[in-house]
């Protein structure tokens, strides 16, 4: 991975000191004139003794001509096949490889001539251009590659070494899917193709002077960002051209950073669709979770905001061990830059027009070179999304917008890979081959879209999911490649005919619904494309550009089946005359070449006529393939009327075919055919071109854009809604911050788990504001129903169906963030604490009163006494910032901590059911109640789950020793002025003395009272009994107490409430609680069951 910082102004001292972690290059792109510093060698935790290792370390000495780009990646070389051969290189070649003197037979010998293939590759990869691509050569029917290339083509690719050298190829078939195995590691390769045997340049071998070397060109550069191969696919019709599995990896963005007081500004260049996505007021969490999501091209372009040695740091995201896919290191670069998105996609199409030479050496591009930047530049689409943060401080606004999911909040909803928890992408889709629609799922939820175009995509959901009117069929070309092959001009007619297709359903539907329909699939498919539009516009542009190629292209399977091979009518071999024209029959219509066809036709009967003439009748007239002709075999037939015209014709290298026989004529006739059937071919592909050119020519590549998006967008929401509709999934009801109707932050109605069947799963109804302080026993659903809560909100906010019933309402939320239980992360040297405190310092800083958060079971992952006071104090901030959310914990000692007054009045105390079945067994019965829950049931947890019972037997009398323990370490005095530093209540205790009238300041409010109750005939007279209350009438109250216990015997202490009646019950009933857990004995304990509201 790589890390360039832009800068007007650079000391030189940071330049040269600034350290590299994870062996990656942190380049540096100043403005300030310098001389371009080597790249040091990465340090690689490596075992020393390992041959593997010793191989390839003593390829990189300081004299090694080996690049030290490629040292971390044959390290980490783990197939034996490719293990094998890193004992074969040398550090002499740029490619390590150098054959031995005695293979003089191949093309591949090792003479010292200029002339020879090896010799040829390894001149390309000394080239400053391709020193980090792997090479491709073009030798025949197979593209092959030497040394280090060779042995990442076996590791990565799957192929097998030539003859146990480091040597591989595929067949020129598989090219791209060799390319593909590459490009989704993260490497780029250059493909180089065979010119015309006319520009063969001969050359003296050691031992024969036949061979020659063929003249080779530089194709194409195939990367992560680039990663279709786009030579000689126009006449390809197949299907295979425009691939929709998901083993096909898609393009990689170009993705540059800047930081700014505001956040961080992301910009996505997407170089095959064109694209720039600029959005701003990121956080660094978000950041990181777009990172990991959709790994990036390399290099990253990266802005600090502060430029000084001492301020500038890497930020975490970027610091992180591996992007997936990425290499380690790169090309170091140095060149001017300004921090503007405008300046970083400059940057990005120098790379993409080749540019990179001058890049890597400080050089001044060539006019040509900044011609070809500034034309691609202005080739981009730029679509900007600005979000600002939201912080605690935030003002209030009436259209909130929902930021990018944070990394684990994504891994905790199962939008990341991870086995252990359920996908929603899965869920909320149907069992389908097609992974397009999962693809775009899974980015509309990680990259929430606006309030707007969300409530776009609920009005098409709604419309599809009640109205009877059915679609056209729908066609999704993958838009970023049939844009490239468009303007490559190698787009074939079946990529035409995915485009038509796209078209025409277009034009169909904004023909067929009313503007309640296609005004939202209108903001939609801006949102997608970045581009604007009009119904009429689209519908009007989308037809001309389908009529002109329907014109040209057989757009129809009926089309296609007509045009026929030419009929060998059993006297020309028909597989000979399929074989010539299967490359171009069924791709156009025929008046597009009529012309062509006609002199094809004539050059048939012309043939046939010939071999009806002169091969004698039932002749056995076979085909050669190699050859591409045919002719008579056997013994030489005799020539009626005495002629002898009879001979062997000879093949392709000028060699006479002893064993086959033709004549004069035959042989004249069927060289016609195939000059008639190349000019067929020939024209086939100028046409296609022409059509390609017209569409780029004139401008209308948007619309094939805007079709193929809104394609999408329908096939996904369609799609969407059948399985919505199926599993029972409705549309919530979304509100902004001023509706004075619904003013809970969400109320969820008949909420279910989204990755379980409705009638399997118990349904929750419960209003979500405030933040709800939830405990309950071990497995009894409290991480269900915050993942099931979380889950809804999300799919609401994004304008989907969710597992809910109908009335749910959802007020917009400017974040969501889901914290669940942690696990170590030795990559990045945290402890399962360490990660979780970075992640709820992340929630701190940006959450505020619009987001909905949800943290289960915080810091357990330390001890109980610094976790239940550290998940004290975090609850109690984000109850003061007014978040919404659940915040689930087994510490149950948070009960016995004086929170806040501000915190208290925004918590609420709810628990997980649970029941007795009629053996008096407990069960769970995962609905959510109101309550605290106190008993997280572990051993009963434990039972279910196998444990042996005399270790639960074991661990129940353990337990009961816990209070003996803490009252023998106490030892304290039960003391009325101790019992009123257990209660919550803030502000100061009166204590009124037996025979003592409380003072009149105490009528007339809710209050708590004490009372210490001495009783002479008690068994343990000097140690009193205690009894907590509350009252608004504390004198007379008291008056009451001192008749039934004696007025000598009762002293009272007494505080005033703020909050009325029911916050002085739960003051007492809190009190009650922690006075009996220290030892008090106490006169009652009825009250505690004001507790439960």
């Amino acid at each position: 991975m790589v890390f360039i910082v832009f800068s007007t102004r650079l000391s030189t001292a940071f330049r040269t000191t600034l350290p590299i972690r994870y062996g990656r290059t942190f380049c540096l792109l100043s403005t300030t004139p310098t001389t371009p510093t080597p790249t040091p060698t990465p340090s690689f935790t490596t075992t020393p003794t390992s041959p593997i290792n010793a191989s390839v370390q003593n390829l990189f000495t300081p004299k090694s001509q080996i690049d030290s780009y490629w040292q971390p990646h044959l390290l980490d070389i783990t197939k034996p096949a490719a293990q094998q051969l890193l004992s074969q290189l040398v550090p002499t070649c740029p490619m390590g490889f150098q054959p031995p003197p005695t293979q003089t037979q191949s093309s591949l010998s090792n003479v010292a001539g200029k002339n020879t293939l090896l010799a040829y590759v390894r001149n390309q990869k000394s080239a400053p251009r391709h020193k980090h691509h792997i090479l491709l050569i073009r030798v025949g029917e197979f593209y092959e590659s030497y040394g280090l290339d060779s042995i990442l083509l076996v590791e990565h690719a799957g192929l097998n070494p030539m003859a146990g050298k480091s040597r591989a190829g595929c067949p020129y078939r598989n090219i791209q899917q060799t390319l593909d195995c590459l490009t989704s590691k993260g490497f780029t390769v250059a493909v180089y193709e065979e010119a015309s045997d006319n520009n063969a340049v001969k050359h003296t071998m050691t031992l024969s002077s036949k061979y020659k070397l063929k003249t080779r060109l530089l194709a194409q550069v195939v990367s992560p960002a680039n990663p279709s191969y786009l030579f000689n696919l126009i006449l390809d019709d197949s299907a295979s051209i425009l691939p929709s599995s998901s083993s096909t990896p898609t393009s990689r963005p170009y993705v540059g950073i800047i930081e700014k007081n505001s956040g961080y500004t992301y910009i996505e260049v997407d170089a095959e669709e064109e694209t720039v996505r600029i959005s701003e007021g990121q956080t660094g969490e978000s950041v990181a979770c777009r990172l990991a999501s959709f790994p990036p091209c390399e290099p990253i372009f990266y802005t600090p905001k502060y430029m000084s040695e001492a301020k500038t740091t890497l930020p975490d995201f970027l610091r992180m061990e591996s992007v997936e896919g990425c290499s380690r290191q790169t090309i170091f670069k140095m060149s001017s830059l300004n921090p503007t998105p405008e300046a970083i996609l400059s940057e990005i199409n120098k790379n993409l027009v080749g540019a990179s030479d001058s890049i890597a050496t400080n050089d001044a591009l060539t006019s040509n070179e900044e011609e070809m930047v500034k034309k691609r530049v202005s080739d981009f689409t730029i679509v900007v999304n600005t979000t600002s943060l939201v912080l605690t401080d935030s003002t209030t606004s009436t259209t909130t917008t929902l930021h990018p999911l944070y990394l684990e909040t994504a891994t905790q909803l199962g939008l990341q890979s991870n086995p252990s928890i359920p996908s929603l992408i899965s869920a909320a889709l149907p069992r389908q081959k097609n992974q397009i629609t999962k693809r775009f799922l899974r980015r509309w939820l990680l990259l929430p879209p606006p309030s707007h175009v969300s409530d776009a995509m609920a009005s098409i959901l709604n419309a599809l999911m009640t109205d009877l009117k059915p679609l056209p069929p729908l066609c999704v070309p993958p838009v970023g490649k049939v844009m490239s092959l468009i303007k490559a001009e190698q787009a074939s007619a079946h990529v035409f005919r995915e485009v038509c297709g796209a078209l025409d359903a277009m034009v169909t539907i904004l023909d067929s619904h009313d503007s309640s329909f296609v005004d939202p699939l209108m903001v939609l498919t801006h949102h997608e494309s970045g581009m604007a539009t009009t119904p009429e516009s689209l519908k009007e542009r989308c037809e001309l550009v389908s009529d002109h190629i329907k014109r040209i292209v057989a757009t129809t399977l009926t089309e296609a089946a007509n045009d026929k091979m030419s009929d060998g009518e059993g006297i020309v071999p028909q597989a000979f005359l399929e074989r010539n024209e299967l490359s171009w029959r069924g791709r156009l219509r025929r008046e597009a070449i009529g012309a062509s066809y006609e002199r094809l036709e004539e050059a048939v009967r012309e043939l046939k006529l010939a071999v009806q003439s002169d091969f004698p009748e039932k002749a056995n007239i076979v085909q050669d393939i190699n050859n591409n002709m045919f002719a008579l075999k056997g013994s030489k037939p005799k020539k009626e009327g005495g002629g002898d015209d009879y001979y062997h014709p000879k093949d392709r290298n000028n060699k006479t075919l002893m064993n086959r026989f033709t004549t004069t004529r035959v042989e004249s006739a069927l060289g016609a055919y195939l000059y008639a059937n190349k000019l067929c071919e020939d024209e086939c592909t100028l046409v296609l071109k022409e059509l390609a050119r017209f569409i780029t020519e004139l401008g209308h590549l948007p619309a094939i854009v805007q079709a193929a998006h809104g394609n999408l967008i329908l096939l996904f929401a369609t799609n969407h809604g059948a399985n919505s509709k199926t599993k029972g999934w409705h549309l919530a009801k979304m509100v902004n911050d001023d509706d004075e109707k619904h003013t809970n932050a969400a109320t969820f109605v008949g909420l279910w788990p989204y990755w379980m069947d409705k009638t399997m799963s118990k349904q929750n109804t419960f209003d979500l504001d405030l933040m709800i302080l939830l405990t309950a026993p071990n497995m009894s659903g409290k991480s269900t129903l915050m993942r099931s809560s979380a889950a809804a909100a999300l799919l609401a906010s994004c304008g989907m169906c969710s597992p809910t019933a109908p009335g749910t309402v959802i007020r917009r939320f400017d974040h969501l963030f889901v914290r669940g239980a942690s696990a170590d992360v030795p990559s990045e040297g945290k402890s399962a604490f360490g990660a979780e405190m970075q992640d709820v310092s992340a929630l701190m800083r940006v959450c505020g009163s619009k987001s909905l958060v949800f943290v289960d079971e915080l810091a357990r992952g330390t001890s109980p006494k610094d976790g239940t006071s550290l998940a004290a104090a975090i609850l109690e901030k984000m109850a003061e910032c007014g978040m919404s959310g659940i915040f689930a914990t087994h510490l149950h000692g948070i009960f016995d901590l004086k929170l806040s007054e501000a915190a208290n009045v925004r918590i609420v105390n709810r628990r997980m059911g649970e029941s007795e079945n009629k053996i008096g067994e407990e069960k769970w019965t995962f609905t959510l109640e109101e309550g605290v829950c106190e008993d997280s049931k572990a051993l009963v947890t434990a039972k279910r789950f196998g444990l042996s019972q005399d270790i639960i037997n074991r661990a129940s009398d353990l337990a009961g020793d816990f209070r003996r323990i803490e009252n023998e370490n106490e030892n304290e005095q039960f003391t009325l002025e101790r019992a009123t530093t257990l209660s919550p209540v803030s502000g100061n205790f009166t204590f009124v003395p037996p025979n003592f009238t409380p003072p009149p300041s105490l009528e007339g409010k809710s209050c708590v009272y004490f009372l210490s109750i001495t009783k002479s005939d008690a068994a343990d007279s000097e140690h009193p009994n205690f009894y907590v209350g509350e009252t608004e009438s504390f004198t007379q109250r008291l008056n009451e107490h001192r008749s039934k216990f004696g007025s000598n015997n009762v002293f009272a202490a007494a505080a005033n409430v703020e909050g009325g009646k029911s916050e002085a019950q739960r003051i007492e009933t809190i009190s009650i609680r922690r006075m009996v857990a220290s030892g008090f004995q106490m006169e009652s304990i009825m009250d505690a069951s004001h507790l439960l509201r």
